[in-house]
């Protein structure tokens, strides 16, 4: 079976709109990896018609929307992210990272599947509201 170093595994950006890095690896039947966040947003709030998604906090905080939800999440904390749940995130630190799996793993690629999320800019613009009366 293979393991993993994080500190030996290739970053990767999915685009200029995305301001994320990657660490990612597939298998059989999961992707996943490692994903780094800087303070601020990420991408537009989107869904995944096709996959689900795990979410597992290990350092930093960030306001993480899930449907009609809001909470703020920190190390520690697991999001289950349902297929088609509209989702979306802003880091409150200095950076955030999390390990991220999603089902299936396609051709393993993790920006795979990316919808944007009707009324995206709407959503985004309250996560940052919010983000800002936290501080």
């Amino acid at each position: 079976m293979p393991f993993y170093t994080k500190s030996d595994m290739e970053e990767v950006r999915v685009g200029d709109w995305n301001p994320s890095v990657f660490q990612p690896i597939a298998g059989e039947f999961i992707k996943g990896g490692f994903v780094s966040w800087p303070k601020g947003p990420h991408a537009k709030p989107h869904l995944h018609p096709n996959e689900e998604q795990f979410i597992f906090m290990l350092e930093g905080k960030q306001l993480l929307v899930l449907g009609e939800e809001i909470r703020e999440i920190g190390p520690g904390d697991l999001a289950h992210i349902p297929r088609g749940t509209v989702h979306g995130a802003y880091t409150l630190t200095d950076t955030a990272v999390a390990f991220a799996a999603k089902s299936p793993v396609g051709d393993g690629r993790v920006e795979q599947d990316y919808v944007e999320a009707e009324g995206a800019d709407g959503i985004a613009e309250r996560l940052r509201a919010m983000a800002e009366d936290s501080a």
